[in-house]
């Protein structure tokens, strides 16, 4: 009886927001509710007490973009796929990818250390003899 419970309860209040979702703001309880039940039947949250552990309806979503980042997919791309509308809500994702910014940094490491170009005076440049020469 509790397990039935917790699943009626599971599946009440979610709301899904997709491209395609009611503009009149009602509930697609079916698919959570599937969502729900196939987390139940697969024991997926069994023993886990801490609710950041825990896996949810958002958790693929989530993980999609975390391993767009670490895979090392540009934030404005991750942006684009999952659909953010600015990249304030994207901005969850850069702190998974440290390795980056250093990449970034470390790539101007050698711009220094080019040896500059030889410089000629204008006349050799051109090809233009000078009067006194």
């Amino acid at each position: 009886m509790l397990s039935t419970w917790f699943y009626n309860r599971a599946c009440v209040n979610i709301k899904i927001a997709s491209p395609k979702a009611r503009k009149d703001g009602r509930k697609r309880n079916w698919v959570s509710c599937t969502f729900a039940r196939v987390v139940e039947e697969l024991g997926l949250n069994e023993g886990i007490t801490h609710p950041l552990d825990k896996v949810y309806f958002h958790t693929p979503r989530h993980t999609f973009g975390s391993w767009l980042a670490q895979n090392g997919t540009p934030i404005y791309t991750i942006a684009q796929l999952m659909g953010h509308k600015d990249l304030s809500m994207t901005q969850r994702y850069a702190h998974l990818v440290p390795d980056t910014m250093r990449a970034a940094a470390f790539s101007l490491s050698g711009a220094l250390e080019r040896k500059p170009a030889k410089v000629l005076p204008f006349s050799e440049a051109s090809g233009i003899q000078s009067a006194d020469g």
